[in-house]
């Protein structure tokens, strides 16, 4: 076993480079985790906004506004100049100004009830302010018209309940993402920037002149050098997913082993580890300097990694990008990867997306070994 021994040696030796891609991988992984720990259920409670107010009509009715909306969100008054106002909104102190124009009250006898809202761009928190205001100004003037002050009627409306949203359960998950996931998610980087390097590293390493004479020259055939090497390349894999997958289990427990897909979140980083050992393997055949190696593999495992939903999710990515990704495996994987995800319960249409997926990735791994075989067996018969 010199062929193999040797190759798990030169990996040993590249340790330092696979803790620190191990490092990067766990911390975008957490960093996504935390950033996204508001899921799905949270999107749809109340939240409280900066918002700062001008009022310019000093009024019982704009005080009584003013202190309605401070049971709601973070209220600050301003004082009525406008370079303060858009100051203050350009460096993001509020999410919405409010200004209550002179005459607000007044406008009560015709019905003309109207404030001011200004909102950050791409803010969505005006529509969300301007929509409670207009409720609060509906509820008021029924209020008054019914015989009631104005101090009477900001009483009822603050008696008002708030809605309620549950989130019906028809996917088995409640509508959350599981922090598992995001490790899962970010498995396709890891896997194509370390094996990438290191097997690519080890194939330049065997490739000089002075280890290729010993080993011509050396008892081990040809056919039991590729069978090590082979052998060499599934274990180092192996040993990462491994890795992989005890972190998952230290970190995240008992909702990583009773989940219900677990076994093909197995499978499928399983295979598109596969895929990663192929795409080594093409790169090993191909290149012939260390230098190489690295210039090649950074650049592969971003752009794949973007392109295939890892760091860009696919429901983000353009139509025409993401008919390009289907060309690429990690798209694959994040396809199988999501449906995992939003279904707990996978009905016979979502086994048919995680199935032609893995079946995909592993269409890939033949495709590009018979690449490398070929180039392999080309550069052979050019010595």
């Amino acid at each position: 076993m010199t062929v193999f021994k040797g190759y798990l040696a030169i990996a040993n030796k590249k340790r330092g480079y696979i803790i620190m891609y191990m490092i990067i991988f766990m911390s975008i992984s957490f960093a996504l985790q935390f950033a996204n720990k508001s899921n799905s259920s949270k999107m749809y409670s109340a939240t409280s906004l900066d918002i700062g107010v001008v009022d310019r009509d000093n009024s019982e009715l704009s005080e009584e506004v003013i202190n309605y909306m401070k049971t709601i969100h973070n209220v600050n008054e301003l004082e009525d100049d406008i370079s303060v106002i858009q100051e203050e909104m350009y460096y993001g102190k509020y999410d919405v100004v409010v200004q209550i124009p002179e005459g607000f009250a007044a406008d009560e006898v015709s019905g003309d009830i109207k404030l001011e809202i200004t909102g950050q761009p791409g803010n969505y928190g005006y529509i969300y302010v301007k929509q409670q205001l207009n409720n609060m100004i509906n509820l008021y003037r029924k209020y008054s018209m019914a015989g009631y002050s104005i101090k009477e009627s900001f009483d009822k409306i603050s008696e008002q309940e708030d809605s309620k949203v549950e989130l019906v359960d028809i996917n088995g998950n409640g509508g959350k993402v599981k922090d598992f996931v995001y490790l899962f998610q970010f498995f396709p980087y890891v896997s194509v920037a370390i094996l990438c390097y290191i097997l690519g590293m080890i194939f330049v390493v065997f490739k000089k002149r002075d280890i290729k004479n010993r080993l011509n020259a050396s008892a081990i055939s040809v056919k039991r050098q590729f069978i090590e090497s082979i052998l060499a390349f599934i274990v180092i894999g192996t040993l990462l997913w491994l890795v992989v997958m005890l972190i998952s289990l230290i970190v995240y427990r008992q909702e990583f082993y009773s989940d219900n897909n677990l076994g093909y979140y197995m499978l499928n980083s399983y295979v598109e580890m596969l895929v990663s050992l192929a795409i080594a393997f093409v790169i090993g055949v191909l290149v012939k300097g260390e230098n190489l190696v690295n210039v090649i593999v950074t650049p592969l495992s971003l752009a794949s990694s973007f392109l295939g939903g890892v760091f860009v999710p696919l429901s983000m990515l353009a139509e025409g990008v993401r008919k390009v990704a289907h060309f690429i495996p990690s798209y694959w994987y994040s396809e199988v990867n999501n449906t995992l995800a939003d279904f707990s319960n996978l009905s016979a249409e979502n086994l048919k997306t995680v199935w032609s997926g893995i079946g995909i990735q592993l269409i890939f791994v033949v495709f590009f070994i018979s690449i490398a075989l070929a180039v392999n067996a080309y550069q052979k018969q050019e010595r």
